[in-house]
């Protein structure tokens, strides 16, 4: 929340990096060269993720009714100055792989179903002091609450990073729907499957459990063509981000059939440019997604 990380990259000067200046600096660049801008909110000092999602150590004293409104202030005023900048974001990510919640341990959420990565499976399993859905909801829900006052036609997005995982992906939208939580759509991390098909049948499943829902792929390196055409087949499939950009994980391999990026030309300079330049374009909502 506060833009910065103690643990600055080598080098780093000791301003905050990732704080308000800097994105909306970068913001406007994007903005300048025509492409769509996402925003995505970590809420922690540092990178927030699966394994990691910290509390700012400005709230970290915090009761939960002020954390709740400290979510609801700092994306307001985040999403303010980007909007007085002439910088606002086109699509606004509340969370970044909240699938085990947000803000620990007050908005954690225990994992109930393995997720077939044994350790991932020891570290989320039997959370004391685990606030649980119905916290995680309450700081979900001022995030968007915020996002929507500041900006009434910015795309909504929550991130899940199981994509492979659709049982997992169901009992966590099934969860957060049940509490209230409105959102336009899901965002997926897809980097390995367990078993060829695990991604198809996760966006299967997904499109005809909630068909106002639309969702994309937020975070994806090996076999892009593959995963960008599996995210097309659907409607209500928006498409996705290449993470990295620069780095093609084909050429070290990820998952079942790893080194397989469907019809592009495998570990070539060509290949990659032309996945690229495809999802370049992909990331503009098809209309009509509730939020």
């Amino acid at each position: 929340a506060n833009g910065f990380s103690k643990g600055r990259p080598p080098g780093q000067s000791s301003a905050p990096w990732c704080g308000i200046k800097q994105t909306i600096d970068f913001a406007r660049r994007i903005k300048a060269a025509g492409f769509h801008l996402s925003l995505t909110l970590h809420y922690s000092d540092t990178w927030a993720d699966p394994e990691h999602q910290d509390k700012p150590a400005a709230w970290a004293a915090l009761p939960f009714p002020k954390l709740v409104d400290a979510v609801h202030r700092h994306t307001r005023e985040s999403l303010a100055a980007m909007e007085a900048a002439g910088a606002a974001p086109d699509m606004v990510v509340i969370g970044n792989e909240t699938t085990f919640g947000m803000l620990w341990p007050d908005g954690r959420v225990p994992l109930s179903i393995p997720t077939g990565n044994p350790v991932t499976d020891r570290g989320h399993r039997d959370v004391p002091g685990a606030g649980g859905y119905d916290r995680f909801a309450d700081l979900l829900k001022a995030g968007l609450a915020a996002a929507r006052e500041t900006l009434p036609g910015a795309k909504l997005v929550l991130h899940n990073h199981l994509g492979r995982h659709w049982p997992i992906v169901r009992g966590w939208m099934d969860n957060l729907i049940e509490r209230g939580v409105r959102f336009d759509a899901t965002g997926f991390s897809c980097y390995q499957q367990l078993a060829q098909g695990d991604w198809e049948r996760c966006f299967a499943e997904f499109v005809r459990r909630y068909p106002d829902h639309g969702f994309l792929v937020l975070e994806y390196s090996s076999r892009k063509r593959y995963v960008n055409d599996l995210v097309h087949a659907h409607a209500n499939g928006w498409g996705g981000f290449i993470w990295e950009p620069t780095r093609h994980q084909e050429a070290v391999g990820a998952g079942p059939e790893p080194r397989r990026s469907g019809r592009g030309e495998r570990g070539s300079a060509r290949g990659l440019a032309a996945d690229c330049a495809r999802v370049r374009h992909l990331l503009r909502p098809r209309g009509g997604h509730a939020r």
